[in-house]
């Protein structure tokens, strides 16, 4: 990944260093974290975002069913 502020920069595949071929990648995660070639974090902020929302969802969904449905009962005189 190489880093820049440009807007119009021509992006090599890939270049060597000290006889190692290496590829150039829009965006990459490094320890968790995803970021892109401008250190923008807004991938990963939507990852998260999208992760957080789907579990709140499973939890929304216990909480849900375990309330008891007292207006199907009915009480007999």
């Amino acid at each position: 990944m190489i880093i820049h502020n440009k807007k119009n920069i021509v992006m090599l595949a890939s270049f060597s260093f000290r006889s190692f071929e290496i590829e150039v990648v829009p965006e990459f995660k490094l320890l968790g974290v995803i970021i892109d070639n401008k250190l923008y974090f807004t991938r990963h902020v939507n990852n998260l975002k999208a992760t957080i929302n789907k579990k709140l969802n499973s939890i929304k969904q216990l909480f849900f069913l375990s309330k008891p449905c007292v207006n199907h009962v009915r009480m007999k005189d």
